[in-house]
């Protein structure tokens, strides 16, 4: 027969434990955030097969808190005529921002920022442009952390074309952008094909420090990486602390590797 003294006893004695596990826990909300940029081109591998769902569930696994995706392009058929970041954004539940970032090129381009957080303001601005007039973009949003408080993330492609001084130009415009965030919270995820001792990187990190400075993480091409052409940039003398910092090696996605940081504000 049950013993519902014995039973109720026993419910009252993990109940109380429970109790006091959590009240002797003292844990303070967690002030670590993890940070993805991805240049997802298109959302096509290399054979230009449509590779959507894999990079949602790769997101999903992943378990990021701000995504930054580069190379998105404006509509998937597959889903009718929807914004790719918006149908990511569905598939894993996260708050969404886009912007186009090349006017004449065709099909046309995004980058974009999945937050897990609410997204509280986005703003673009139109950086230096590229050497046949096209215009460049950089996103950018605030977002608010339920323990760190506002965060600024930015999303930017730079250009690629290493006999101009566009890139320069466009690393300064992005200086220029930052340049009132007193807090030192900002920080910015970016495809850049050019060399980490490169005048743009350099330009960069006359404000910026590389997260992954440390870490010798190629990211393109996927299918055998010889060049690290995806950053995440903190800002300079930033309480920012970096956890740990990798490379998400995929299987025939797109071209690019995502580049994971976890990150740890430390006031």
């Amino acid at each position: 027969m049950l013993n519902i003294r014995s039973l109720i006893t026993t419910l009252f004695v993990i109940l109380h434990l429970s109790g006091l596990m959590i009240a002797q826990s003292g844990e303070e909300p967690s002030k670590r955030l993890r940070v993805v940029t991805y240049n997802i081109a298109s959302a096509n591998n290399v054979d230009r097969e449509t590779e959507i769902n894999k990079i949602s569930q790769l997101i999903s696994q992943v378990n990021p808190d701000l995504v930054a995706f580069q190379g998105i392009e404006n509509s998937l058929q597959r889903s009718g005529d929807e914004l790719l970041i918006k149908y990511i954004a569905e598939k894993v539940g996260f708050n969404m921002a886009a912007v186009q970032p090349y006017e004449n090129q065709e099909p046309k381009n995004r980058i974009g920022i999945l937050s897990r957080y609410p997204i509280r303001q986005k703003a673009t601005m139109r950086i230096a442009d590229d050497n046949d007039g096209s215009p460049r973009y950089l996103l950018g949003v605030e977002i608010t952390h339920p323990v760190i408080g506002a965060i600024t993330f930015g999303s930017v492609e730079i250009d690629d074309a290493p006999d101009t001084d566009n890139p320069v130009l466009q690393a300064q415009a992005i200086n220029r952008a930052f340049q009132d965030d007193t807090r030192n919270k900002a920080m910015i995820a970016c495809t850049i094909f050019a060399k980490p001792k490169s005048k743009t990187v350099k330009a960069l990190r006359e404000n910026w420090e590389d997260a992954s400075k440390d870490y010798e993480q190629l990211t393109y091409p996927a299918s055998n990486p010889s060049i690290k052409a995806d950053y995440i940039f903190l800002k300079k003398n930033s309480p920012w602390r970096v956890l740990a910092s990798r490379i998400m090696y995929t299987i025939n996605i797109n071209d690019h590797l995502p580049l994971v940081l976890d990150l740890e504000w430390t006031e």
